[in-house]
């Protein structure tokens, strides 16, 4: 959310959706993501200003920063994650590799961004035997919690959905 506004990105096609919550019966208005790749997928997505988003692109392995007009910029490339976690500078995606699910490795990814969010240090990975599709997460004080999702390949697969609670291995 921003001020009065909500986003939503719409992994069929390269829009991120804004939603005017003061006026509800208005439809929701696209924000046209510009210069993506083919495979744009944007999945997960945060606020990084009052002006400015930070979506995952899982197709192109990318992590875009948004621009309300529409306008991208890469802010690092290989960092195909989901859902995002934006923590004052540290931004934690839940991030897979494989192109199978049967075999696909899921992981936690740090970035540190820089005071103006034009660019982002790798702050490395942090697994779990535990994880199993996770999808999301947030933060709960020192910890965090991961959702593994309905897609699960194992026991998580059923409700109620596993959320695992971790210490955060990137906390200052």
């Amino acid at each position: 959310m921003i001020g009065d506004h909500a986003y939503a990105t719409d992994s069929s096609q390269p829009v991120v959706w804004r939603f005017d919550l003061l006026n509800t019966e208005l439809a929701p208005e696209p924000i046209h993501l510009k210069d993506t790749g083919p495979k744009v997928y944007p999945n997960g997505i945060v606020a990084l200003t009052d002006e400015v988003l930070l979506v995952a692109d899982p197709g192109e392995e990318v992590l875009l920063r948004v621009e309300l007009d529409g306008s991208t910029h890469v802010l690092t490339t290989e960092w195909a994650a989901d859902g995002l976690l934006l923590l004052d500078d540290l931004l934690i995606g839940v991030c897979n590799r494989g192109d199978v699910l049967e075999t696909a490795e899921f992981f936690l990814s740090a970035l540190r961004l820089s005071p103006d969010g034009t660019t982002a240090t790798d702050l490395g990975s942090y697994d779990d035997p535990r994880f199993d599709t996770p999808t999301t997460l947030a933060s709960d004080g020192n910890r965090l919690l991961v959702v593994n999702g309905q897609s699960a390949k194992g026991p998580a697969a059923a409700p109620p959905f596993q959320v695992i609670a971790l210490p955060n291995p990137w906390k200052r």
